[in-house]
């Protein structure tokens, strides 16, 4: 199997460096050490070479980021933990029969002396009592011998098969997760291009932040070479599961032909043996055997105890993170402003948090007499980190009190947020947002979006759409946002959301659309007047799930 991914590796090593022949300015990269680090650009075009003392079979090639969005770099690294892991996995098939004949003397050991000679006297006792019960000795002896005589069988060659096949199916199913992993990463990346190339287009047509295409340019290379890379990375590991799935159907077969074995075997051993117990092994096997047994059973009791409190121990760890996870969502939902109705302006949501912390967050709140703002922001990743950073954000929108920031500035807000939280200082971690700001006394709208899915306006029955065309929040230091403005001349209602709301898995596996739920969510606020809660209800239905798997946010805002 190794051979067979050295080979795949070589090709593929073979097939760029075929592919690049024609340019000459290649640069090659020699390998000669595990931890050798080489510095990449990601405009140079480069071929990899193993140097002599390189076994390709025990080591891998790594690719990091770099400090700057326009470099990478590759780390020769060793397998030597799974060489480990695997030697591990055969001194223990190897030990297990040691092991073994060394068991009953184990168990005496943990036996107390009271109880050894207590279990020697009834096991006589219970032999003299049934010495004349034939088929119960028939059986009992039936068993000693058939273990003796196949104990190397089936403590070797079905282990071995058996482990074989876990462990085989142990690395399809890690390949099968980290082509998931890698699957999701492209995804991501095909939603950052596209939100770069709208970025890039809005840049060239507005003359704005033109100083910014060459790093748009640089990230989107970057992105475009990684997701290759995904693309490389995922054929060779459906190429080995390939080999895996092959491999596994000669061992499932072998294993198949070892059970059909032992059924027989120990068929035409249960007949010679029943004619020969009553015989040589009647009484004393008898014996043996309960002795024997009495021992396994107390030392299986010993197991059972140990296990029970195990679990006992487990149980009560899930249940502490458990409440831990559930005070922290509920302080998450505490921060949030209430609904609230005026002549002006009324305002109502919905927020259904997942199983697992989220980073969903939004508010609203007024300026001063005149400007009221809402926003509504979706940090990448989930759990407690992704939580803390949407109450960090919503700290500084809420309190306001940074000098210098107009806060009835969309722009100037988003500015200084991408200022505060760049992803190169929170371990990668980003966010998208829309920030809004309403003038009561001019009706005029202020907004801006970074990177965030569309907002939607409905008046007069129909449902219009304003685009997030700005990148994302801590992509890049020194952009500037910008904020665009509109007139409010009727009652309008203004429904901002997150990705959760849309990006729902249905029963049959097939996922929804930005279009399907553009028309899904008009037909429920529209002709079905459903509500915020009806549509929430309408998106469980759909997935088929108790709590969906990202968080469930919609804000809506309407303008009297």
């Amino acid at each position: 199997m190794f051979r067979i991914i050295i080979i795949s590796i070589i090709f593929f090593t073979f097939s760029l460096c075929t592919f690049t022949q024609d340019n000459s300015n290649i640069r090659v990269i020699v390998l000669t050490k595990v931890g050798q680090k080489e510095k990449i650009n990601i405009n140079e075009k480069v071929s990899i070479v193993f140097g002599p003392n390189i076994k390709p079979e025990y080591i891998n090639v790594n690719y990091i980021s770099g400090k700057n969005p326009n470099e990478y770099y590759i780390e020769l690294r060793s397998n030597e933990n799974l060489l480990r892991e695997i030697s591990r996995l055969r001194h223990s098939i190897d030990s297990l029969k040691n092991d073994k004949s060394h068991k009953v003397e184990q168990v005496v050991e943990k036996l107390p002396e009271s109880t050894q000679k207590s279990e020697i006297s009834d096991s006589k006792t219970k032999n003299d009592y049934n010495l004349n019960n034939f088929q119960q000795q028939i059986n009992d002896t039936i068993s000693i011998i058939e273990k003796d005589i196949q104990e190397d069988f089936f403590v070797n060659k079905i282990p071995k098969v058996k482990n074989s096949i876990d462990a085989l199916n142990q690395i399809h199913f890690n390949n099968d997760q980290n082509i998931d992993k890698l699957q999701f990463e492209y995804d991501r990346n095909v939603v950052r291009i596209d939100s770069l190339k709208k970025q890039i287009e809005a840049t060239i047509l507005s003359g704005k932040n033109k100083h910014l295409l060459v790093d748009y340019y640089n990230e989107l290379d970057s992105l475009k070479i990684r997701n290759q890379e995904i693309e490389e990375l995922n054929n060779l590991l459906n190429v080995n599961n390939k080999i895996l799935e092959s491999e596994l159907k000669i061992k499932e077969s072998e294993y198949e032909k070892l059970l059909l074995y032992i059924y027989f075997s120990t068929s035409t051993a249960l007949l010679l043996l029943i004619l020969a117990a009553i015989a040589y092994f009647g009484y004393k096997q008898k014996k043996k055997y309960n002795l024997e047994l009495s021992r396994i059973n107390y030392e299986l009791k010993l197991f059972n105890e140990e296990l029970d409190r195990s679990n006992e121990q487990k149980g009560t760890l899930l249940k502490i993170i458990k409440k831990e996870l559930d005070l922290a969502s509920n302080y998450v939902q505490s921060l949030l402003p209430k609904p609230f109705s005026t002549r002006e302006l009324n305002v109502e949501w919905i927020y259904r948090p997942s199983e697992q912390l989220g980073g969903d967050a939004f508010g609203y709140m007024d300026i001063d007499k005149n400007n009221f703002a809402f926003y509504l922001l979706d940090v990448s990743g989930h759990g407690v980190g992704a939580a803390l950073h949407s109450v960090q954000v919503m700290n500084i929108l809420q309190n306001r009190n940074i000098a210098n920031v107009d806060f009835a500035n969309p722009a100037d807000v988003l500015n200084l947020l991408n200022s505060i939280f760049q992803m190169s200082s929170y371990k990668g971690v980003y966010f998208t947002m829309w920030y809004f700001v309403y003038n009561k006394e001019s009706r005029i709208l202020k907004f801006s979006g970074a990177g965030h899915p569309p907002a939607f306006l409905f008046s007069n029955n129909k449902i219009s759409t304003l685009e997030s065309e700005q990148i994302f929040i801590g992509a890049v230091s020194n952009i500037k946002y910008d904020y665009s403005e509109l007139k409010i001349d009727e009652p309008t209602s203004i429904f901002v959301f997150s990705d959760g709301v849309f990006e729902i898995q249905s029963k049959d596996g097939s996922m929804l659309n930005f279009n399907d739920f553009t028309s899904l969510f008009k037909d429920k606020f529209i002709n079905e007047k459903s509500g915020l809660t009806g549509y929430y209800d309408f998106a469980k239905q759909l997935s088929g799930l108790k709590t969906l798997e990202d968080d469930f946010s919609i804000l809506k805002i309407d303008i009297n």
